[in-house]
């Protein structure tokens, strides 16, 4: 089994992949994928090598805050509680699960990812079912990993002790260059954990959607959060 991970950026710069090959038991970084710009993100992400793909990016925006664009301005509209603006049935479910916040994708600096991916959706439409949206932190936490401060320049040594982790507990087979960007850049990190978690929903040891929010989750996008210690994926 093949999964990818994918850390979408607003910008090429910003976006980064990483294949993890299943194979024979084994959990080896494949390959890491950097600075994609739209045509080699499509590209991969279309491959049918790949049995799960993870996005780290909102899949869509509160189902208040579409109603309240898309109501020109009504009175009415602007009487919806705040936080239903902000925060996708999702976001709340991810809360209360790991302790963590998902950024706001209709208030915070996500939406610029969040709004590359929707202009892409008619040219990945083809691989939707193998498509899933993740959030790395909250998976660390789950993980029992660090979560909280990793992503910054100055973090390397957080990145080391999460990558040092990862592979004692998976025995993932890392190159060394692919190692020295892992521990550079948070966004290749990133990508390493969305592959994981690609490879929680290939098993299917994910939380279900509850159904009271299938509907919204079939609108809003929903996180896939592991049910699984990360020692499982090799399972």
């Amino acid at each position: 089994m093949l999964t990818l991970g994918i850390d979408l950026g607003a910008q090429a710069n910003e976006t980064y992949g990483c294949a993890i090959d299943w194979s024979g038991g084994a959990c080896r970084v494949a390959a890491l994928h950097p600075k994609l710009d739209d045509e080699r993100l499509v590209k991969l992400v279309t491959d049918d090598a790949f049995a799960a793909i993870g996005v780290d990016v909102p899949f869509g925006w509160p189902v208040a805050f579409v109603e309240l664009l898309t109501a020109r301005g009504s009175a009415q509209s602007w009487s919806v509680d705040a936080a239903r603006l902000r925060l996708r049935d999702t976001d709340r479910h991810c809360k209360r699960l790991t302790g963590k916040d998902p950024l706001s994708v209709s208030s915070d600096r996500i939406a610029a990812p969040a709004m590359r991916w929707r202009l892409l959706a008619t040219r990945v439409a083809s691989a939707s079912a193998r498509l899933h949206e993740v959030y790395p932190g909250s998976a660390l936490a789950v993980w029992s990993l660090e979560h909280k401060a990793y992503k910054n320049a100055d973090q390397r040594d957080a990145r080391i002790r999460i990558l040092s982790a990862l592979r004692a507990k998976l025995s993932l087979c890392v190159v060394d260059a692919d190692a020295e960007c892992l521990a550079t850049c948070a966004d290749a990190l990133d990508a390493l954990v969305a592959s994981l978690i690609a490879r929680a929903v290939a098993l299917g040891r994910v939380h279900p959607i509850p159904p009271d929010l299938e509907a919204a989750a079939a609108c809003e996008g929903w996180i896939q959060i592991p049910t699984c210690n990360v020692a499982e994926l090799r399972c």
